[in-house]
């Protein structure tokens, strides 16, 4: 048995889950993830989730290391180094949604993940995100077909993993907040990954002090991510990378299904 989703729109509709799919082992499961390489990043979120030993994710454009207010290699390496993973991000920003030029749509995000395996950024870079959640099944497949493992969207919807991910894994669903201070949505979606026994993604960009506009307010961050850490301590969800996430994923895949490979 599997869910599977529609390519063309894939998490418009909310799945209703029958008592067989509750029936089955699997942990909520949430994965924080990073866009666009603010230094706010690794300024103001980075020391508070290390000291509160939770990992994130990083989707990395190779153009905007070292540039104004974004993050220096010095500064990745040593996020990686904690356990962040390091995935890919597109360089220039709109790159990926030129589906009518596929080729260079691939050797752009090639770009990225040459950079990051140049570095010793390894254990993610085969992942990548869409660039303003725009994607296109064309592109998904020759991404694919040069080995790239899952792409994030920025649908809000939480998604069901228990029996592998079938055609979601080009089209992940994750839940931002990107300016303001508004974590009702956040909040709302972490209360579904609890109760339901799912999986959410959620992505943020630059991290800002009270009363700046160009951000995510950090008290609302800090609140959100105080609450993770106590459900995580508590035995209630699992906080894991993109290459944690992805390894599960393919193991409860392999052992639920030992005829898929």
């Amino acid at each position: 048995m599997a869910i599977k989703a529609s390519q063309r729109r894939p998490f418009l509709g909310k799945v209703a889950f029958s008592p067989i799919f509750h029936s089955v082992k699997r942990r909520p499961t949430v994965v924080i993830t990073f866009d666009d390489l603010h230094s706010s990043i690794y300024d103001l979120a980075f020391p508070f989730l290390k000291k509160r030993n939770l990992c994130c994710t990083l989707y990395v454009p190779k153009d905007f290391v070292g540039k104004v207010k974004k993050l220096r290699l010095e500064q990745i390496v040593d996020m990686y180094e904690s356990g962040w993973d390091m995935a890919c991000d597109s360089t220039p920003d709109d790159t990926l949604t030129k589906i009518l030029d596929i080729e260079r749509s691939v050797r752009d995000i090639l770009i990225n993940r040459d950079f990051l395996v140049s570095q010793g950024l390894t254990r993610a870079a085969d992942h990548f995100c869409w660039t303003f959640g725009r994607w296109d099944i064309a592109v998904a497949n020759e991404f694919r077909s040069v080995g790239f493992k899952s792409g994030r969207s920025v649908e809000p919807q939480a998604f069901y993993d228990g029996f592998g991910l079938l055609d979601i894994d080009m089209t992940i669903p994750s839940c931002g907040a990107s300016v303001g201070n508004d974590t009702t949505r956040l909040y709302k979606q972490l209360d579904e990954v609890v109760r339901r026994g799912v999986t959410q993604f959620f992505h943020f960009h630059n991290i800002v002090q009270d009363g700046q506009k160009d951000g995510f307010c950090f008290s609302g961050f800090l609140d959100f991510v105080e609450k993770i850490y106590f459900l995580r301590n508590s035995g209630a969800v699992d906080v894991l990378t993109i290459s944690q996430w992805w390894n599960r994923v393919r193991k409860d895949r392999i052992e639920n299904s030992p005829n898929i490979i």
